[in-house]
């Protein structure tokens, strides 16, 4: 297993040929994009045990990379559910200056508790569509209504770069480049 550092390392260095992603699993939900164009995105990164904290749910394998190492251009979260907007990450993911936090209301109301300044974040509301470096990120429909805590606001991903998309419904669950 690559440690946090070799993993970035690999982010930052592999090619992206055009009309392609490339694609790191980072477990649960968590992926990590990286386009032709060199924009890196996280999505719903779960790096920590905060859900052993609420629910006594401890995580099954240790988290492949520290978020306080990662400089990606935006942080993205589906909803607002801790193994999807990792409270314990949040602080360290949006530590670098350049990082945008792209969320439902209610993700982006997390985000901008822990002192992440406003205008570092953009609510994603089902039908928006923001632009980040070289990828297009829209927003669509999600159904997440877990008893204890509803997300009535949760969404989907459809990304795309230079005309070739896929959901993040669709995003295989393994490690490809």
């Amino acid at each position: 297993m690559k440690t946090s550092t070799e993993l970035w390392q690999e982010i930052r260095q592999v090619p992206v040929r055009p009309g392609t992603v490339a694609l790191w699993w980072l477990y649960q939900a968590g992926i990590v994009v990286k386009t032709p164009g060199g924009t890196i995105v996280v999505v719903d990164p779960y790096l920590s045990d905060a859900v052993l904290r609420s629910y006594k749910l401890p995580r099954n394998v240790p988290a492949p990379i520290d978020p306080a190492e990662a400089e990606v251009d935006a942080l993205l979260a589906t909803h607002s559910h801790e193994d999807h907007l990792d409270p314990d990450s949040i602080t360290p993911f949006m530590s670098h200056e350049k990082t945008q936090f792209i969320g439902p209301p209610m993700a982006v109301e997390r985000v901008l508790a822990t002192g992440v300044k406003e205008e570092r974040t953009t609510p994603a509301h089902r039908g928006d569509v923001v632009e980040i470096g070289d990828l297009s990120v829209r927003a669509v429909h999600a159904r997440h209504m877990f008893g204890l805590e509803p997300t009535p606001d949760a969404v989907g991903y459809v990304l795309e770069v230079g005309g070739s998309a896929c959901t993040t419904a669709e995003i295989p669950s393994t490690t490809a480049t």
